[in-house]
């Protein structure tokens, strides 16, 4: 991922340009653990739900903390498809994955 700024330089200041207003989280499944990572520079509320085909299966809460950084052990769960689901009131975002046995 990269982030890029001006950079404007004179005589008596550096002056660096805002980062980028917004940066999508990272979700990652390793067939075993859910990695979900997001700067969350917006400081917003975000909920996550994990869904099978039959409904939900998990729910948390993140507050405004930033960054975002956790992994869920999945090991447990029954082979199949899951989509995962997590929003604010400004953002929305999706990650789908299949779990083998």
């Amino acid at each position: 991922m990269i982030s890029e700024r001006e950079l404007v330089i004179t005589d008596d200041k550096i002056n660096v340009g805002k980062a980028e207003e917004f940066i999508s989280p990272y979700f990652g499944y390793d067939g075993e653990r859910l990695i979900v990572t997001h700067l969350n520079l917006e400081n917003d509320n975000y909920l996550l739900e994990i869904y099978d085909d039959q409904g939900l299966v998990y729910e948390t809460h993140f507050g405004s903390k930033s960054p975002i950084r956790v992994g869920f052990d999945l090991s447990q769960l029954e082979a199949g498809n899951y989509k995962v689901y997590m929003n604010s009131k400004n953002n929305d975002f999706n990650y789908s994955f299949k779990k083998l046995n």
